[in-house]
């Protein structure tokens, strides 16, 4: 891993300084990597943010992992159950993502 990561026990402050890196990483030539910054359609900015949440989420769950503070069973376990409560709302998400009448998280909590 490029840079070490560690931990605060505030999860909102670690997605953010994740986001952070992600979205300033330099590329070799020191430009942004990521157009993200440039971009001009709200619809695929938004969309890139997504992704940049999802990465940042990605990085913090498998620095837990490694640093064996989540068991990957019990992680596994929390997956299918929010998969089995997504799945069991798709139709009012897909009318959110399409209205925009609730922000986000729907159906999480970065603190549960």
């Amino acid at each position: 891993m490029e840079g070490e990561i560690t931990l605060s026990t505030d999860i909102n402050d670690d997605f953010s300084l994740l986001e952070k890196t992600i979205l300033n990483a330099n590329d070799y030539a020191g430009q942004a990597k990521n157009s993200l910054l440039e971009e001009n359609n709200r619809h695929l900015k938004d969309q890139l943010f997504c992704a940049v949440k999802i990465e940042a989420i990605t990085t913090v769950l498998n620095e837990l992992i490694e640093q064996e503070k989540v068991c990957p069973a019990d992680l596994q376990m929390l997956i299918e159950d929010k998969e089995l409560q997504i799945s069991q709302h798709s139709q009012q998400i897909w009318i959110n993502q399409l209205t925009q009448e609730k922000t986000w998280p729907l159906f999480y909590s970065l603190e549960n």
